[in-house]
């Protein structure tokens, strides 16, 4: 039980990790593009742990908000990095295109946590974020320098 409580800490843990303004300086337009869509999921994601944490409210619209621009975020991460584009602040592992197939199951994995994000409570969202911090760490620890 206490691990069950732990999870979603630990999820949002691991994807603050990850820095807002570590962008600044980039010159190519596809990078920034894809960063875009990176950030907007993290906006979302940094709204539902500071539910979790206790740092602010649990307000169901204002989750449901979150959860739905992640959601709507999601689709747009294979796309973004479609092309193999780079940038001297960039922040992604060529791996993604070595590897692009096994890229492309972590996206799917971190869309099918998105959907799967639960905000009809605080304990339904405790529950469902641990698995979209899973999908993000997975491809994070792959696939981001």
């Amino acid at each position: 039980m206490i691990l069950r409580k732990a999870l979603p800490a630990l999820a949002f843990s691991a994807l603050a990790a990850f820095p807002a303004t570590g962008h600044d300086g980039v010159k190519n337009p596809a990078v920034m593009a894809r960063m875009a869509v990176m950030e907007e999921i993290q906006a979302g994601t940094r709204v539902l742990g500071d539910m979790l944490k206790g740092a602010r409210p649990f307000e169901p619209a204002e989750a449901q908000a979150a959860a739905q621009a992640i959601r709507a975020a999601a689709p747009k991460v294979v796309p973004t990095f479609r092309p193999m584009e780079d940038d001297p602040k960039s922040e992604a592992s060529p791996a993604i295109w070595q590897e692009f197939p096994a890229f492309e199951a972590e996206a799917s994995a971190l869309e099918q946590a998105a959907a799967g994000l639960d905000t009809s409570s605080e304990a339904a969202l405790r529950a469902s974020f641990a698995t979209l911090g899973t999908a993000c760490r997975s491809c994070h620890a792959s696939y981001q320098e």
